[in-house]
């Protein structure tokens, strides 16, 4: 391509921010845009379009610019793309790989890398190579990153990006957390209450009626916002104000995944003493204690199956578990946005969670009644899917993987040397992604602790004539509950209910007595 061929050039530019506190100047955003600007001016191309992630890792396809500039390619008729090296592109070599000898060719876009003198207009058989090194780097740093981090954890020095409401960063020692004076008053002012037997919803209603800042406001991560009754909960429950760091709570499966994970309590990195703690051990237990007697007995088993599922059918907010006085009754549920800010929310939507219960029971048990012929079929084919790949477990999915991603690599080695010709490479190369990302997406259900087949089984074992509700069936088959303000009084009130199904389009209205 030469600048008389109607050459339209974009710059595409990108700074993570894992290279702005180890890399120098010239890998700063504007030191690459004046780079490439006096590139493209010696060349005679002129640039049409400039596109700049800065602080977005090249291991994320999340990249708003990367992603807009591969839109605005066939729209805007941009025919060479400018970057400074070839890593900044993509760190993931398969990708790297796809866009360099797919998608830019069909387009017919070139690719100029300025810092490796890689110019995609010439043949260079080493490329593939430089794409897997470059991806080796990531996975290195990536590493490393992880390394120095838990260090960090082990050592009591705090990483979020935020100090936790109450402290702030210690100017001359950034891991460390000091009291922010102001916030850790009404910090102490939450415990003192709460431990007088105060509830969290008196708490935040308190708060809110003295014009305090809640947290998210507070530190500047929100326009506006009030107390809620979660917000006090979180902070009563953090042993970060007894001076305790909890860190590594939860984790990446892979340098290449966006998905996090829960850690175990055993993987976590527990350090007291690395602060001024802001209460006292004895107060922290008192407000544990009174939390712990507010709470609905669970000795007789009760687990609130709707959580999740049931919703208030005016303001969307979820339904909450309150007490009763019923005899014999485990729990109502109350509107979420009543049980938090009263009246001004919502109204109550108060509803007998018995009577909730027999509802659903009762719709369940209209749609999922099954033939023995078909209760056999569908053991046949859960069997059937017990025996499948995707049963494999998440290390086996992992080694699976590993082995496909080394077979992609000595396919790269050996097109670089010659050893593959281009078609068979490009057959192979095909149809190990497709393996590749098969196993990712496999891996992906896995870590996120989806529900495997054999759970699968006995759900649709018990749910074929069900005695009673279950989480694990309200779930498995109920997608959402709307519940509508009670009319009536007394043993007269009554309320609707409307209940969607998974399987089914249409919702079901019932009517359910509410006290």
């Amino acid at each position: 391509m030469t600048a008389e061929a109607g050459c339209r050039a974009a710059l595409y530019l990108r700074l993570s921010r894992d290279d702005t506190g180890c890399a120098g100047e010239s890998e700063s955003i504007a030191n690459q845009r004046r780079l490439l600007h006096d590139y493209a001016l010696r060349q005679g191309w002129p640039v049409v379009a400039e596109y700049a992630d800065d602080g977005v890792s090249g291991t994320t396809f999340d990249r708003p610019q990367f992603q807009k500039m591969l839109c605005e390619i066939p729209q805007c008729g941009i025919n060479l793309i400018l970057i400074k090296d070839l890593y900044l592109l993509r760190r993931d070599y398969l990708e790297t790989g796809r866009d360099l000898e797919r998608y830019f060719p069909e387009h017919g876009v070139r690719v100029v890398a300025v810092g490796d003198a890689v110019d995609t207009a010439h043949e260079d058989i080493f490329l593939p190579m430089r794409n897997y090194i470059n991806e080796l780097y990531a996975r290195d740093t990536s590493g490393k990153i992880r390394a120095a981090l838990q260090t960090k954890m082990k050592d009591g020095r705090f990483i979020g990006h935020y100090a936790p409401y109450g402290y702030r960063r210690d100017p001359q020692e950034r891991g460390r957390l000091v009291p922010d004076q102001a916030a850790a008053a009404v910090v102490r002012q939450l415990f003192a209450g709460a431990a007088g037997g105060a509830a969290p919803s008196v708490l935040a209603a308190r708060l809110n009626a003295q014009g305090e800042a809640p947290p998210s406001v507070y530190r500047g991560s929100a326009p506006r916002g009030e107390w809620t009754a979660g917000t006090v909960r979180r902070i009563l429950q953090n042993e970060v104000y007894l001076g305790t760091l909890i860190q590594g709570k939860t984790r990446k499966p892979s340098f290449k995944s966006g998905k996090v994970r829960r850690t175990a309590p055993e993987e976590q990195f527990v350090v007291p003493h690395c602060h001024e703690a802001l209460v006292s051990q004895t107060v922290f237990e008192q407000v544990q204690q009174q939390s712990r007697s507010r709470r609905i007995s669970r000795s007789g088993g009760f687990v609130n199956v709707f959580t999740g599922i049931a919703f208030c059918a005016d303001c969307g907010r979820a339904m909450s578990t309150v007490g009763t006085r019923r005899k014999g009754s485990r729990a109502d549920l109350a509107c979420g946005g009543y049980k938090q800010h009263g009246r001004r929310t919502c109204t109550r939507h108060g509803t007998n969670y018995e009577a909730l219960e027999a509802a659903v029971l009762d719709v369940l048990h209209r749609h999922l009644a099954l033939t023995e012929r078909e209760k056999a079929e569908l053991r046949k084919r859960l069997m059937h899917s017990l025996c499948s790949p995707e049963g494999e477990d998440a290390h086996g999915l992992r080694r699976s993987l590993s082995r496909t991603e080394d077979t992609i690599a000595a396919l790269y080695l050996d097109r670089a040397t010659g050893r593959l010709a281009e078609d068979s490479f490009y057959a192979a190369l095909h149809r190990l992604e497709e393996q590749a990302a098969a196993l990712r997406r496999r891996l992906d259900m896995r870590e996120t602790e989806l529900p495997d087949a054999a759970r699968l089984e006995s759900v649709i074992n018990e749910c074929c004539c069900p005695e009673w509700l279950t989480r694990e069936l309200v779930r498995a088959f109920v997608r959402r509950i709307e519940v509508e303000e009670g009319t009536g009084r007394g043993a007269a009130r009554r309320q609707n209910i409307r209940i969607s199904l998974h399987f089914e389009q249409n919702e079901i209205a019932k009517t359910i007595a509410c006290e």
